[in-house]
């Protein structure tokens, strides 16, 4: 029974700092994580993105990411309900994780990178998001990551969950996320 939240970061449209529309229908933030041996996979249908980048000028780009963490789905009504109480993501007193790019790089080849803090509970992390970007035959952008973050880093799965032997400690996520200029 576990799970997480995800991150995830867009990027350039052609004109600087423009706002980019991020099209959830054909968008995705997802997760995955061992639990007893076995893969447990989900993902969050309830999602905001503010992002703008510079292409031009990576540093000048910035990107917010707010997954509202109520919407998060297993395929497990079960487990839902459960990753949703205190000891997981206690969704009532944290109902959102927040991951804001202080720094956004373009590492060649369509290779970019965000950093910044990524919270979640009351536990604010910086972390690193790797990312690929891609222009569609239709203009819009497609960005795809994967990155891992430590549940325990965040206070993530305590009591009885706090065995990673039952439940992996890492955690890795992956977005899709599809934006038109």
């Amino acid at each position: 029974m576990l799970v997480l939240l995800a991150v995830g970061i867009v990027l350039p449209p052609a004109d600087a700092q423009k706002p980019l529309s991020v099209q959830q229908s054909d968008s995705e933030i997802t997760f995955q994580v061992t639990q007893m041996g076995v893969t447990v996979r989900g993902g969050f249908s309830d999602w905001e993105a503010d992002i703008a980048i510079d292409e031009a000028k990576p540093e000048d780009s910035s990107a917010r990411l707010i997954v509202h963490t109520a919407s998060i789905d297993t395929g497990h009504s079960d487990t839902d309900r459960e990753v949703k109480k205190k000891n997981w993501l206690a969704v009532e007193q944290f109902p959102e994780a927040v991951f804001e790019a202080e720094r956004v790089t373009r590492r060649g080849d369509g290779q970019w990178l965000a950093e910044g803090p990524l919270r979640i509970r009351d536990v604010s992390r910086d972390i690193e998001v790797p990312f690929t970007l891609e222009r569609l035959d239709d203009d819009r952008l497609r960005m795809k990551g994967t990155f891992s973050i430590k549940r325990a880093d965040y206070d993530v799965g305590g009591g009885a969950w706090g065995d990673f032997d039952v439940v992996a400690n890492e955690v890795r996520i992956d977005f899709t996320l599809v934006a038109a200029p």
